[in-house]
Formats: C-alpha cells, sequence, structure tokens
C-alpha cells in the first residue's frame, strides 16, 4: 500500500497537499496534522519541498478533528478505527455525538452505534479491530443487542462461520455445533 503512494507520487507528483498548522511556540515551524503517509513517500523520493496547506486549530481537539477528517476519507480507514478515534475526541475534548457526526458527515445514529460497540466485550472488540469477517457492522449490531448473552453468540458465530469456510473447528467436536444450532436456530443464518 505504502508502495503504490511512492510509486504513484514518482509518477504523477503530489496531489493533494499535507496539512499542518503553525507551530504556536516555533513560530517558523509547523505541525503536521495529516499527511504523514505523503510526507514519509516525498522523503523517501528525496523531496525536498511538497505543497503543504496550513490550516488554524483553535487548539488541540482541532487539530485531531481534521487529522480524523482526513483519515476517515480513506478507502482502507476501518470502522473500528474510526469508533476509537470518535472515543478519543468524545472522552478528551467532550465532544457530543451530534459534534462528531456534523464534523464528520455520518449519521448520529451511526457515530452512536460505533461508540457502544467499543463497549462490547473486550475479545469482539478484538476481533472487529483485527477485521474479522464477522465484524461486519450488522453482526456488532446484533451483538450488542444481545446484551450479556454476546459473547455466546458471538462463540456461535464464529464457530458458524469457521464451519462454513470449511476450516476445522479448534477444540469443538461436531456435536458442539449441533448443540449450538439447536440452542439458537439462527445459527443458520451464518452456516
Amino acid at each position: 500500500d505504502f508502495r503504490c503512494l511512492v510509486d504513484s507520487m514518482a509518477r504523477e507528483g503530489q496531489i493533494n497537499p499535507v496539512t499542518a498548522q503553525r507551530d504556536p511556540i516555533r513560530n517558523d515551524h509547523f505541525i503536521l496534522l495529516a499527511g504523514w503517509r505523503r510526507l514519509r513517500a516525498a522523503s523517501e523520493l528525496g523531496w525536498k519541498t511538497i505543497r503543504v496547506s496550513v490550516v488554524e486549530c483553535e487548539g488541540e481537539c482541532d487539530a485531531h478533528m481534521v487529522n480524523l477528517q482526513e483519515n476517515a476519507a480513506r478507502r482502507d480507514l476501518s470502522t473500528w478505527e474510526l469508533a476509537a478515534a470518535c472515543e478519543h475526541l468524545h472522552k478528551n475534548f467532550g465532544l457530543t455525538v451530534t459534534e462528531l457526526s456534523g464534523r464528520l458527515g455520518y449519521s448520529q445514529s451511526h457515530v452512536c452505534g460505533l461508540l457502544l460497540y467499543l463497549a462490547l466485550p473486550p475479545i469482539i472488540v478484538e476481533a472487529w479491530k483485527q477485521r474479522h469477517p464477522l465484524m461486519t457492522l450488522p453482526n456488532l449490531q446484533r451483538l450488542k443487542t444481545a446484551g450479556p448473552g454476546a459473547l455466546d453468540l458471538f462463540t456461535k458465530m464464529q464457530a458458524a462461520h469457521t464451519r462454513r469456510e470449511g476450516k476445522p473447528i479448534p477444540n469443538a467436536p461436531e456435536l458442539l455445533l449441533a448443540q449450538l444450532k439447536a440452542d439458537d436456530p439462527e445459527v443458520e443464518a451464518y452456516a
């Protein structure tokens, strides 16, 4: 991915500027807010200068928001990364769901859902972070709705997914799968 960026910049130049703000302490310096990969690629190509868009930030919260807005435009930004950034802005700077959704261009229900999914059991959040194929937004919603039964439902979903993929289920005999199916007919939806 990074190699593609370097190759693209070598061929076509820098299409988008990096984003920076003036350093409040050293007036002749700048603080990079967004565009780390482009800066690294330019450095690897031996460029001495790059295009920079200088923005005025009202404080650290605005600087984080500028970074998140640019990252949200990336195609490979995961929903977990977006959720973690929203949680950081919410907890550390007091931004509300309404403020986050308005500034990022997402619905309030989407931002609220992302924040709620971070409260799922740690093993589920870790699977989401690692981009497990089961961790789609509809499945996260289903797990959140399951409340205290989220971990059991996740285990069932994993077993059905593993069976569907045709791989052996670690530490789970076929009898357990039959029991899971008997306990929850919706397991078939994932089989």
